[in-house]
């Protein structure tokens, strides 16, 4: 039978340094297909949350992780952190492009990475599949292999979604994706979001609550490290279980 949740996390407990934690015994499972927002005040654990699932904390050995993440019912540190990385993408509040590269090379890094050897017609097709599943291919098509700061800031960080699509992950992590955008490119996002969710599952911590309310199926709240609350966004926002949820609700949006 396969497993209901795509992403389960138990007690997971992160710490910066002895009785230091940025998390805190956090357990949460969730279901494949759905648009998971972060909510919280900044320091509240939600970037550590994603960095955790992405194993991005090993590279640090100062961060001491506890629990257990489970990818479909197996712990990812079964796995070797380039694989997790692979079918568990990471999209950062700016976009992260290697400036040495075209286009068409950034793209197809993540095959390089995992040296994934690819034919060129199988690079071609893999290319404009990506790039049209997030809307960027007319935009982009006639200059693949020129640099990519010829692009706006919203364009370079849909190309950074379509690069980490491109490896077909189940899980796609984003911290603040539109932090660093102008509305229009911010309302872009969104939509795609919407799109991406019937491929992908997605995880994101967002700093706008307005944004969360739009774009999330599922809401969890963070405090201090700790998990207060998590639900259906419609019920979390409108009819909190939590006096400490609807405590923070209220003061973002009073």
């Amino acid at each position: 039978m396969k497993n209901e949740y795509v992403l389960e996390l138990k007690n997971l407990t992160v710490s910066y340094s002895p009785g230091k934690y940025a998390l805190r015994n956090v357990s949460v499972a969730i279901k494949p297909n759905r648009v998971v927002s972060l909510i919280g005040l900044p320091q509240s654990g939600k970037s550590t949350l994603l960095r955790s699932i992405n194993r991005l904390h090993e590279l640090y050995p100062n961060i001491q992780t506890g629990g257990e993440i489970l990818l479909r019912g197996k712990n990812i540190r079964a796995f070797h952190p380039v694989e997790v990385r692979r079918k568990i993408g990471m999209i950062f509040p700016s976009p992260n492009l290697f400036p040495n590269m075209s286009i068409y090379n950034n793209l197809l890094s993540g095959y390089r990475l995992n040296r994934i050897a690819l034919s060129k017609k199988e690079k071609g097709k893999i290319v404009e599949k990506s790039l049209t599943d997030v809307g960027l291919w007319e935009e982009v098509k006639d200059i693949l292999h020129g640099k990519y700061d010829i692009l706006s800031t919203g364009q370079q960080q849909i190309l950074c979604i379509a690069r980490s699509i491109a490896l077909l992950p189940e899980i796609l992590l984003m911290d603040e994706p539109v932090s660093a955008l102008d509305s229009q490119s911010s309302d872009r996002i969104e939509t795609l979001l919407h799109r991406l969710k019937e491929k992908h599952t997605i995880i994101l911590s967002a700093q706008n609550l307005s944004h969360a309310a739009r774009v999330s199926d599922d809401t969890l709240y963070l405090e201090a490290g700790e998990m207060v609350e998590y639900g259906t966004t419609s019920k979390l926002f409108w009819t909190p279980k939590d006096k400490r949820t609807e405590k923070y609700i209220t003061s973002q949006t009073g």
